[in-house]
């Protein structure tokens, strides 16, 4: 009868109805540790491929991250970092200084293997390390957009790098020797420190995808000047 159709179609309905809010609740189950989780990234597709990964015993490739945060201490791992040495200053770091600067590199030694005795041998060792040569010089001025097809001798390099500004835009202190700095692919650089507490800083308080401090190019795009 009629009643009866209607009584078997409202129990099939009744059996689906739970099944697609189960589905829906599955498909809308992103990460919530920050408010605008996956706004870069497609966390339930990141989430379905690591749970077949783990169910097939594959392990989850390494690109796979969970969240935006994630996602920005990647790529700022992956960006071109420096030591700066401050050869200029080296006759007025004091004998703690140097100390400590070669303390944390496990350096106790010159390059002949004589042992630190006196301040000049620390020194001495510094003025060497900072002395780069013209490849690394190179490298330094290319990722900062610099053209150094015209550089024909040692001094051209040396005279372009000590134009490279010595203060970290984020913090306003001049680099001292030992800092490490990150060079983004718009050409500026910063203390590594400061440019990663700047970059979650502006996820998270502005909720947008973090942008060069000086420039507001994207931190993962080259400008257009440099492509």
């Amino acid at each position: 009868s009629g009643l009866e159709f209607f009584r078997l179609q409202y129990r099939e309905l009744s059996c689906k109805i739970p099944t697609a809010l189960s589905l829906a609740a599955m498909g809308s189950d992103t990460s919530a540790s920050h408010p605008r989780a996956g706004m870069f990234n497609q966390a339930a597709t990141r989430k379905a491929t690591a749970s077949s990964a783990a169910s097939s015993g594959k392990p989850t490739k390494s690109f796979v991250h969970k969240t935006d945060s994630e996602r920005i201490d990647a790529l700022l791992d992956d960006l071109h970092t420096e030591e700066y040495f401050d050869s200029a200053h080296v006759q007025t770091m004091s004998a703690k200084a140097l100390r400590e600067y070669f303390a944390a590199l496990g350096i106790d030694r010159d390059s002949k293997g004589g042992k630190f005795i006196e301040v000049s041998d620390m020194r001495a060792a510094y003025l060497q390390r900072s002395r780069l040569g013209v490849p690394e010089l190179r490298r330094r001025l290319q990722v900062r957009g610099m053209n150094c097809d015209g550089f024909i001798e040692r001094k051209d390099f040396e005279a372009a790098f000590a134009n490279l500004a010595r203060l970290c835009p984020i913090c306003l202190s001049d680099y001292e020797a030992g800092d490490r700095l990150c060079v983004l692919p718009c050409g500026h650089a910063y203390h590594t420190t400061c440019l990663r507490q700047a970059a979650h800083a502006e996820l998270e308080e502005h909720q947008r995808w973090p942008r060069c401090p000086e420039c507001r190019n994207d931190l993962n795009r080259i400008p257009d000047r440099l492509q």
